[in-house]
């Protein structure tokens, strides 16, 4: 299995410099509805779950669900305690929130470098999975956006 924690230690020096000096765990789970899934919890710090079925997956794979799952991170450090209340909200009971939430996130991942890793998870997860857009971006978007910043 791949040792998460390299992985996550490796992800944030080289895209998520601010999140150095967070609270952030990483362990494998069994997930039921996801490949990674992220907690974030103000005295306790921060979760990475990820799924046990992605234990063995290559290396960049890995990193590229990492890179998505700190995005998110990223985004609830920026909150405050209502904005978290807020968004849990929205992002659970709206469909189109959740969308442009997740496409969003990948986006972020693009831009601090981690793209070529994300197109790696998500051709990886959606052999094992149909693409939801609920999940964020396509593999065939973000090749798209991979040819167009060449």
């Amino acid at each position: 299995m791949n040792n998460l924690e390299e992985i996550r230690d490796e992800v944030i020096r080289r895209g998520f410099p601010e999140l150095m000096t967070k609270n952030i765990s990483i362990k494998y789970a069994q997930l039921k509805d996801a490949f990674l899934y992220c907690n974030d919890f103000p005295k306790d710090g921060h979760h990475i779950k990820v799924d046990m079925e992605l234990g063995d997956s290559p290396r960049e794979v890995l990193v590229g669900g990492v890179a998505h799952e700190l995005a998110h991170l990223l985004d609830a450090e920026k909150r405050n305690t209502k904005g978290k209340v807020v968004d849990y909200i929205l992002y659970n009971y709206l469909r189109t929130y959740r969308i442009a939430v997740e496409r969003d996130t990948d986006l972020q991942a693009i831009m601090r470098g981690f793209g070529t890793e994300l197109l790696a998870f998500l051709k990886y997860t959606e052999r094992l999975e149909p693409h939801d857009k609920e999940h964020g971006l396509s593999a065939k978007e973000v090749e798209a956006i991979l040819l167009a910043k060449r």
